[in-house]
């Protein structure tokens, strides 16, 4: 897949911007765990949210790129590894809504 430059520039201001962080651990605490999948969504939301604000497409290339980099992040980790995602899963467990009880 080619990519311009203007991809290129928008893929780096995604990659580096403060909500990635937030909508890869969503996926993270969400892998192999039924109870937590509701953070999937939040996850796919805050990603939406976070391309609109840059006025990218969530089909377009940079919005498919990002899409794929969410979820080999995720695959990627191993349950236990970091305490920030181990304290939003003790968070997900500790609240019916998040859960999606609710």
């Amino acid at each position: 897949m080619k990519i311009s430059a203007e991809d290129l520039a928008a893929l780096w201001a995604l990659g580096h911007h403060e909500l990635l962080d937030l909508i890869v651990d969503c996926h993270k605490v969400a892998k192999d765990d039924p109870t937590a999948a509701s953070l999937i969504e939040f996850g796919n939301d805050f990603l939406h949210d976070l391309l609109f604000d840059h006025d990218i497409e969530c089909d377009s290339n940079v919005g498919q790129l990002m899409r794929n980099f969410v979820t080999y992040e995720a695959s990627k980790y191993e349950r236990g590894t970091c305490s920030r995602v181990e304290r939003l899963r003790d968070l997900v467990m500790a609240n019916p809504v998040l859960q999606g009880k609710k």
